[in-house]
């Protein structure tokens, strides 16, 4: 979808969080849970960062268009430690602007704890309730098979953004 068909101001979110240090995306999952009837249908938000150096080379590596995806807002490129680092507090900051901005009702912060405590301590400072998920097959097969069910049936509706098709 091109943007969400709803405002967002007030409404439960799930945030689902994956961080990365150097070479890979972090991304910033908002999982707005909307009934449409009897049914339960689930709206995302994507939002990815990733350090400005390893956007380059990236982009150079892989021939896609980092730099134009960082202008129309697909992905921030962050400038810890000279570019080489994805900047944690950025992420914070942009959650917590994004969810005080909207007065979003936000359930559960998800965040695989592997090289995390700070991010999860620093968001429970926040005020937010924040869970430990480990991505690994125990628990992450269940979620997946209901996630990949709930698309094949028309349930799970991604804002637009190109990142998410690679």
């Amino acid at each position: 979808i091109k943007q969400m068909p709803f405002p967002v101001v007030g409404r439960p979110v799930y945030i689902g969080v994956d961080l990365a240090d150097k070479i890979d995306l972090c991304s910033v999952q908002y999982e707005f849970p909307i009934m449409d009837g009897d049914v339960k249908r689930w709206y995302f938000i994507n939002k990815n960062y990733i350090p400005r150096e390893t956007m380059a080379r990236r982009q150079r590596l892989e021939n896609k268009p980092y730099a134009m995806w960082a202008q129309k807002g697909y992905v921030t490129p962050t400038d810890n430690f000279n570019g080489e680092l994805v900047d944690y507090r950025r992420i914070i900051s942009d959650i917590n602007s994004y969810c005080r901005g909207n007065s979003l009702d936000v359930v559960y912060i998800c965040v695989d704890p592997r090289g995390a405590n700070m991010f999860m301590q620093e968001l429970s400072d926040l005020g937010y309730n924040v869970l430990d998920i480990y991505q690994g097959n125990s628990s992450m097969d269940a979620p997946v098979l209901h996630y990949r069910e709930q698309i094949n049936v028309g349930n799970v509706l991604n804002v637009e953004n190109p990142i998410m098709d690679e």
